[in-house]
């Protein structure tokens, strides 16, 4: 039933998104404008994505900041009632993972990651079967890209705690993870499709999946995985086609 009042849960949820646009966009600076390439340069891993990957995240964060308008509206209260309290433990989330990766805290922020894929992944099982086009872009599409970066930095993330923890390992050891992380991902998007009917976390994957074959170029094994979660992802996210209306020609 629409409603000519603004939900208060609505309101914090457009505040919780511009506080992580802020926190993703300017507080990072004031940490350490260059953390980003030292953590990298110190702690390589063999699924870190080339810089321009990063992209997807403008993407990402402008399609969550209409959202944050579009629920915000009276007549929309009612539609995303069920998520609300979750999006904001995400955006609780992603603020203290940034903080905690920036600072080095790779432990913590490996936990926290962690449940912000959760959160994630319980919030696209709540939109699975999202009505309108426009929720179904601005629920399913937004979130989907966002779990679907987010699979990829828990597994980067995991992988630069086994590197500041100096485990034992050797180097072809630690590319073969890699690899099994690769097919991790791919695996990821696939189930993605077809347990939680979303498109879009599969194209994420297939998007950094081809940043990380660049980066890792002349790493044969790594080249050819990421090459095979590339074209899964393809794959998987062209089967909306399958789900398109049929028209009947008489």
């Amino acid at each position: 039933m629409a409603t000519n009042k603004v939900s208060p849960l609505a309101i914090v949820v457009f505040a919780a998104t511009i506080i992580v646009l802020f926190v993703n966009y300017f507080a990072v600076g004031m940490l350490d404008a260059s953390a980003t390439n030292s953590i990298a340069a110190k702690y390589p891993t063999p699924v870190s994505p080339a810089g321009y990957s990063a992209s997807i995240l403008t993407i990402i964060y402008l399609l969550s900041l209409v959202f944050a308008i579009y629920q915000l509206i009276p007549a929309n209260a009612a539609k995303f009632t069920g998520i609300r309290i979750t999006y904001i433990l995400t955006c609780i989330l992603n603020c203290l993972w940034v903080v905690a990766w920036y600072r080095s805290m790779f432990l913590f922020s490996a936990f926290l990651i962690v449940a912000l894929l959760g959160t994630l992944v319980a919030m696209l099982s709540s939109v699975k079967n999202a009505g309108t086009a426009m929720e179904s872009l601005l629920g399913k599409g937004t979130l989907g890209l966002y779990a679907g970066w987010v699979t990829v930095m828990t597994l980067v993330n995991i992988l630069v705690v086994v590197r500041s923890q100096e485990v034992s390992m050797t180097d072809g050891a630690f590319q073969t993870l890699g690899v099994i992380c690769l097919l991790i991902a791919g695996a990821s998007a696939v189930l993605a499709r077809w347990k939680l009917n979303n498109y879009l976390f599969p194209l994420a994957i297939a998007w950094i999946a081809a940043a990380v074959g660049i980066r890792q170029s002349g790493e044969t094994a790594l080249v050819v995985a990421s090459a095979v979660t590339m074209i899964v992802g393809l794959v998987t996210a062209a089967t909306v086609v399958l789900s398109l209306p049929t028209r009947t020609y008489t």
